[in-house]
């Protein structure tokens, strides 16, 4: 019952924190003022290239490093919808223990390749709404480096852009759930459900908060749940350049993830 109160707590009370300081700070702003999309917005996709580069420590102090290049290409339609597509490859090195490092080495390889294709609805007042899939592919050149696993992800988001917070600032979530539908036969199998929720808040001089823990529930471990804290502090550069330090905190970990993680991201828009 508490992990119960602390994920609603997550999902309802931090987002609210972050709303009312924005609506407060916000509230004698012009309306007329600049939307600027620092491409934090699921469903405002923009063509673009981020470099991704992350740290990750989980139970027992062992590291993970990844590099992940990552490619979105949207595709806009006359009727106003759209189609994003991602496409995100990980470079990992690691020395987490596996059958194929049994002494716990650090070794570089591929992980798993990400693909991603979502369908934009032509935005409905403030709201706007997002739906497809991602599929994973078992690329991980080691067991510890991939699921050995086929991954179909189907995911739905909702957007809410409210009328007293700056331009370009919303609030949203998104839900996945995830599993496996082929790959290693000796490989566990995965069955997961995600809850995202999203804060963004636009700050002056092109600055930007992003609240976006992605909370994890494992349909197949006696529906254990992975809950962290999750902030990203970033800034738009120019109009085609992006940075930003993401730093998340396993709260609730029943299923062991991860402890914390870190991720600086330079992407360019064109």
């Amino acid at each position: 019952m508490k992990k119960l109160w602390l994920i609603l707590m997550i999902c309802f009370v931090c987002p609210g924190v972050f709303a009312q300081a924005n609506t407060d700070a916000n509230a004698a702003k012009d309306n007329t003022e600049e939307e600027i999309n620092t491409g934090q917005d699921i469903t405002k996709p923009l063509s673009r290239l981020d470099i991704r580069l992350k740290l990750q420590q989980t139970t027992g102090n062992y590291d993970t490093a990844m590099t992940t290049l990552r490619l979105d290409v949207p595709f806009k339609f006359k009727n106003g919808w759209q189609l994003a597509t991602r496409f995100d490859l990980p470079l990992v090195r690691s020395d987490v223990p596996s059958r194929d490092n049994p002494r716990g080495d650090y070794e570089f390889g591929t992980g798993d390749v990400l693909t991603q294709f979502l369908l934009i609805a032509p935005p409905k007042g403030r709201w706007a709404y997002a739906f497809g899939t991602q599929v994973l592919f078992p690329t991980g050149s080691q067991d510890q480096m991939g699921t050995g696993k086929y991954q179909l992800v189907p995911t739905v988001a909702a957007v809410y852009y409210p009328e007293s917070w700056s331009k370009g600032s919303f609030a949203g979530i998104m839900i996945r759930d995830g599993f496996d539908f082929a790959g290693k036969d000796d490989r566990k199998h995965i069955h997961e459900l995600y809850v995202q929720p999203l804060v963004n808040i636009n700050l002056p001089e092109r600055w930007f908060v992003t609240f976006a823990p992605e909370m994890k529930m494992n349909w197949l471990d006696d529906n254990k749940w992975f809950v962290p804290f999750d902030v990203i502090l970033g800034k738009l550069i120019n109009k085609s350049t992006v940075v930003s330090l993401e730093f998340k905190q396993a709260v609730v970990n029943d299923y062991d993830l991860y402890d914390w993680e870190i991720e600086f991201r330079i992407g360019f828009f064109f």
